[in-house]
Parts: C-alpha cells; sequence; structure tokens
C-alpha cells in the first residue's frame, strides 16, 4: 500500500514500540529523524501521561456546581447574544458620523466662493471648519477604539 503524504512506513511499527516500550534501537533512531514518526512517539507518550492522570472526585461532580456552571455559561451567551447588536450600531453611528462631517465640510468648502467676503461671515466659517474638523477627528478616534475592543 503506498504511503500517503505526511505518513511514514515505519509508523505501525513506532506505535506498536510506544505501545510495548520494547528495546528497538533501529526504529528509535529513526524515529529521530523522521517527524511524523518522532510525532506519534509524542503522542503516545502524552497519552501515557494523559490515561495516569487520577479520575475526578465524585464531590467535583456536584450537581449544584454543575447547575451553576450552566447558568453561568448561559447567562454570558445571552449578554454575548445582547451586546453585539449595540456594538455594530455603536460602529455603525460613528461611520455615519464621520461620514457626515465630511461630507458638510466638502459643501461648506464648496459654497466659500459663492458667500460674499464679510469679517463675520469669515470668522462663523472657519468656526464651523475647525469644530467640523475636531468632530471628524473625535469620531475616528472613536471608531478606532470600538474596532480595538473587539
Amino acid at each position: 500500500m503506498p504511503n500517503l503524504p505526511g505518513s511514514c512506513e515505519h509508523e505501525p511499527a513506532v506505535r506498536e514500540l510506544a505501545r510495548t516500550n520494547a528495546e528497538a534501537p533501529a526504529l528509535r533512531a529513526h524515529a529521530e529523524r523522521c517527524a511524523v514518526c518522532r510525532e506519534t512517539l509524542a503522542v503516545a507518550a502524552w497519552m501515557e501521561r494523559f490515561a495516569a492522570l487520577p479520575l475526578t472526585t465524585p464531590s467535583s461532580l456536584d450537581p449544584t456546581s454543575i447547575w451553576l456552571r450552566a447558568e453561568m455559561l448561559r447567562r454570558w451567551d445571552l449578554q454575548r447574544k445582547v451586546v453585539t447588536p449595540i456594538e455594530v450600531g455603536e460602529t455603525v453611528q460613528a461611520a455615519v458620523g464621520i461620514a457626515s462631517a465630511v461630507a458638510l465640510l466638502v459643501w461648506l468648502w464648496s459654497r466659500l466662493e459663492t458667500i460674499p467676503a464679510s469679517a463675520a461671515l469669515s470668522s462663523v466659517l472657519t468656526i464651523i471648519l475647525i469644530v467640523g474638523t475636531v468632530l471628524i477627528v473625535t469620531a475616528a478616534t472613536m471608531t478606532r477604539e470600538l474596532l480595538r475592543r473587539r
């Protein structure tokens, strides 16, 4: 039978070696050079350590603790389901705010040429442009923080 990619022809013998823990220096030397056989031995060693772990005591399987854990997981899942639309809404609101502020600034900038030049109007437009820029920067910062929280 041809070997599959990521397999070795000596792998069944290495599995048997790991199961019986027999002495086979040539096979162990092969396993040191072959990544597949080395991984097979590592998995077998881990399984032996896992099998040697003591079984859980019946006191850790107390029905009250199981119920409390299940209740806690249920509440976490419910909280996650409730918070997800709020987080999406915050992101959408921030994006709409940025787009609106940019649109307002572009519209004001295009209107600057049609407005007669007066000192009072010029200072009002300058203040509006500054406030709009501050709003854009603030909204961009908020959006970055919202995205970082996820």
